[in-house]
């Protein structure tokens, strides 16, 4: 059986939560950029990476809060409401 590996702390979740945001809201510029420049084929390339993006925030949502039942804000780290700096 293979060794339980420790996880994040609930700080570097709301870190790795907070990058994951920055990455998805570039890529939908970039892939509406792209959209207007070039074919189709091309921001289709950018529309596949956020929602790769979008797939792995799903699945670290649901891993933290399995982590941390206890923790409220456990439930807004990848998808809470944020500043866009």
């Amino acid at each position: 059986m293979p060794d339980q590996k420790e996880g994040f702390t609930l700080e570097r979740h709301e870190q790795i939560g907070t990058d994951l945001q920055k990455m998805h809201v570039r890529l939908v510029q970039i892939e509406n950029e792209l959209r207007e420049a070039y074919p189709p084929d091309v921001s289709e390339m950018a529309k596949r990476s956020w929602l790769a993006i979008l797939e792995l925030r799903n699945a670290l949502d649901k891993i933290v809060c399995q982590e941390y039942p206890d923790e409220k804000k456990a439930g807004t780290l990848y998808f809470g409401i944020r500043s866009p700096d």
